[in-house]
């Protein structure tokens, strides 16, 4: 559990296929049918996933495809409840942009005028929270920090993580570079709470949930209701559990898509303060490397010419993205409960579709086909070190107590592998060993390329 949570707040955007639908004409199709053939071409039988798309501050469709729950058969529909991973930060970053805007807080104060544990870095500003270019570890990496996280649970206190955080020297000085880390909007969660007096569910409810008419949405928690989904890891199996409230103001958001596009509508005009949307949307100074600027809690892109806030999240078993189109005055928003599923790729395709885009020329932006490189070649990477191993201890136990001794033991099918393996030369043990490493790097090579 707490590995995969530590996994969670990375932003790995994934790689699909362009979208063909065959023997129809796209043109003679609507845009939800479209979108939806686009889901049965790149989203696995079974996964659950949610598109849905607001134009003009009006809901134009939403789409659903797979389960919520594998085991007794429940299909998705739009109303749905996902965990929404790393989208949770731009609910955060706007409570405290409006704060900013109302006084209850000063971007160029520092940190710890608020939190006055948090002594140590006082060049640290809340501005640096807010464009991720504090340079502070990340609160959800482990080991570093699971006598934190074992506090937590004993007290649901996070002082021993901001205790941690003193003492570990930042990555950069504060303000002179980016570099995302869960500990700038948890750290944010904890100032508005001081500020405000009340939890950050309860601020989100009152300044955001209620007005906008976000039913189904908590941070924090889930809303008590049925229709909630299940994650799923990539071998099909249930994600283990996690704390939602450890996650907090940096990733633990549940929602649905409609919530969402209620949320992106009310920032393309209508709902919010106007000022306090301006600064949540107002791009930092510092670009990160290879994409476009950051703002509060929102990368501020463009795709194919058309301007693009997004961000996108992940949990383990759970995919999210989030996309709003200034100019176009179109959102797409996009929910799944299956780590495999593509959720950036369907949005940016889906926006092709709505726009009327030649499906040619929406291509994965840079910093998502960067990060989904990284992100492949990591797990590549890791595969192939668990496959050498799996090769070192073949041979361990081939020299210790033979094929033969372990045949005897093991019996059965593994009794037949063994003494398969006892007859075969040395080369052929790694071989065998490494042809899941092969298949794996052609697989996720082959993904890559699809969506150039």
């Amino acid at each position: 559990m707490i590995a995969a949570l530590a996994l969670a707040m990375l932003m790995t955007p994934p790689t699909a296929a362009a979208m063909q639908v065959p023997g129809v004409a796209a043109a003679a199709q609507t845009p939800a049918a479209r979108v939806r053939a686009l889901l049965r071409r790149i989203v696995p039988d079974g996964d659950g996933v949610v598109v849905g798309v607001l134009r003009d501050r009006r809901m134009l469709f939403t789409v659903a495809r797979g389960m919520r729950d594998r085991a007794r058969g429940l299909p998705v529909d739009a109303q749905t409840v996902f965990h929404a991973g790393a989208v949770t930060a731009q609910f955060t970053d706007f409570l405290a942009a409006l704060a900013a805007t109302q006084g209850r807080i000063h971007l160029n104060a520092a940190v710890g005028d608020y939190l006055p544990s948090f002594t140590g870095h006082p060049d640290l500003r809340v501005r640096n929270l807010l464009h991720q270019s504090s340079g502070l570890a990340d609160y959800t990496q482990f080991p570093d920090f699971a006598p934190a996280y074992g506090v937590f649970i004993r007290t649901g206190s996070m002082d021993a993580v901001v205790a941690q955080l003193v003492t570990v020297p930042p990555r950069f000085a504060p303000g002179t570079a980016f570099g995302y880390s869960a500990s700038n909007a948890r750290l944010l969660q904890l100032v508005l709470e001081r500020v405000d007096g009340m939890s950050l569910q309860r601020i989100f409810a009152r300044r955001i949930a209620r007005p906008l008419g976000l039913r189904s949405s908590r941070i924090g928690s889930v809303a008590r209701t049925q229709d909630r989904a299940i994650g799923y890891r990539a071998d099909g199996r249930a994600a283990a559990p996690f704390n939602l409230a450890w996650a907090g103001g940096a990733a633990g958001l549940t929602t649905t898509v409609p919530d969402l596009l209620r949320w992106d509508g009310a920032l393309l005009g209508g709902g919010l303060p106007p000022r306090a949307v301006h600064l949540a949307l107002s791009p930092s100074p510092i670009a990160p490397t290879g994409m476009g600027h950051y703002a509060a809690g929102w990368v501020i892109d463009a795709l194919d010419g058309h301007p693009m806030d997004w961000h996108d999240g992940r949990l383990p078993g759970f995919r999210a993205m989030n996309a709003i189109f200034p100019r176009d005055g179109v959102a797409v928003a996009v929910l799944a409960n299956a780590a495999s599923v593509p959720v950036e790729t369907i949005a940016f395709r889906t926006f092709g579709i709505v726009a009327g885009l030649p499906a040619a020329r929406v291509r994965i932006p840079d910093a998502a086909r960067r990060a989904a490189h990284a992100a492949s070649t990591l797990a590549t990477a890791v595969l192939l070190g668990a496959m050498l191993i799996g090769a070192l201890a073949l041979l361990i136990v081939r020299r210790s107590i033979g094929w033969g001794v372990a045949a005897t033991a093991a019996g059965g099918l593994g009794g037949a592998v063994a003494a398969l393996l006892a007859s075969a030369p040395q080369w052929w043990v790694f071989a065998v060993a490494l042809l899941p490493v092969c298949a794996y790097a052609a697989f996720t090579a082959g993904a890559r390329n699809a969506a150039r």
